[in-house]
């Protein structure tokens, strides 16, 4: 992932599916403090949407 992002896969704690469409996928990764919903476009594989939880 773009480090610019503040999204670190690799520091993630847990991974959580959270859901899917036709044309999206969203998980949730967990740090042990802000956790972030992460929802990507299937079809590009980019981030479509990010939310701090």
């Amino acid at each position: 992932m773009n480090d610019n992002l503040n999204i670190k896969i690799r520091t993630a704690k847990d991974i959580l599916f959270k859901n899917e469409t036709d044309s999206t996928l969203t998980l949730t990764l967990f740090y042990g403090g802000p956790n972030k919903t992460i929802t990507f476009d299937k079809k590009t594989g980019n981030i479509a949407a990010i939310k701090s939880n």
